[in-house]
């Protein structure tokens, strides 16, 4: 049995790798409500949603009043740290300061716990799973998660780095669900090449950068925001055929605001976004007969 799982990243509308601010407008937050029709889609195909959200969504009255109607509903809550509008604001807001392995350990640890105190007194709920923002984790939020009665962490994403944007050069190659320590279990997004063979498409050659350049060899994300559906598709399969647990699907809630991401720029790409989405889910769901489960319930 493969588990299928779907995250979104739930969290206020702002111009990606721009817009860093500590506070955000009821605008930019108040469009969560399109999640309820997400969720509609969600239920058609049996599939278990996990909201991962942020600040300034629990913190905002209209933004919050959507997630108490989720709360009901067939899906999971969790948390999403931004660094950049995650009290307390003790650092100078930059790029590079929005990574979270870039702050300082102790800083990082009262956001987390604000952040998880803010999610059980709006929510009433204690939340199990966590996802850094912009993929940011290190040794010491490991910890801190730990601590703070974590289950699940999600913000591995497997063969890529972030340098160029101010994070760390490092690079994950697990991308099978794994247990960083006893007591957190980490689930990667599904990233993986167009052939079985991850760790040959991975190794650093001429011949390998060669086949890159010439599209011959694709990194592929499942996520209608990076990937095609016949891509999609694949990477699915290659995950099933070398029996890896999950299927980890994961996009954004601002997906779902036309103009907000550079994925959705008009109506139009919002209806493609959609029927991408309703094709992997009918895929994976009907065809593929995986399970669909709540992040924290993964076993």
């Amino acid at each position: 049995m493969t588990y299928f799982i779907v995250t979104v990243d739930t969290e206020e509308a702002f111009e990606w790798g721009k817009d860093f601010r500590t506070n955000y407008i009821r605008e930019e937050v108040s469009y969560i409500k399109e999640l309820l029709k997400f969720q509609e889609v969600c239920d058609k195909y049996r599939i278990k949603p996990t909201y991962l959200v942020d600040y300034p969504i629990l913190a905002n009255k209209v933004s919050f009043a959507i997630l108490k109607q989720l709360k009901k509903m067939n899906c999971e809550l969790g948390t999403h740290l931004h660094t950049w509008c995650n009290p307390p604001f003790k650092e100078k807001i930059s790029t590079k300061s929005t990574f979270a392995e870039n702050l300082p350990p102790k800083l990082v640890e009262e956001k987390i716990k604000i952040l998880t105190k803010k999610f059980k007194q709006t929510l009433h709920l204690t939340p199990r799973t966590f996802k850094s923002g912009r993929y940011s984790i290190n040794k010491e939020m490991i910890d801190i998660l730990i601590k703070q009665c974590y289950k699940v962490d999600t913000s591995v994403i497997p063969f890529t780095n972030h340098v160029s944007s101010g994070g760390s050069n490092k690079i994950f190659t697990e991308y099978s669900p794994y247990y960083i320590k006893k007591e957190l279990l980490e689930i990667p997004i599904a990233v993986g090449f167009n052939f079985n063979n991850f760790d040959f498409c991975n190794k650093k050659s001429l011949l390998i950068n060669f086949l890159k350049r010439i599209n011959v060899i694709k990194l592929i994300r499942l996520s209608p925001e990076y990937s095609s559906v016949k891509d999609m598709k694949k990477i699915c399969d290659i995950y099933i055929k070398k029996k890896v647990p999950v299927l980890h699907f994961q996009l954004h809630s601002s997906d779902f605001k036309i103009g907000a991401t550079p994925y959705v720029k008009n109506k139009k790409e919002l209806v493609k976004f959609y029927n991408m989405t309703e094709q992997i889910f009918d895929y994976v769901m009907n065809k593929k007969h995986c399970k669909s489960v709540g992040v924290s319930e993964v076993d």
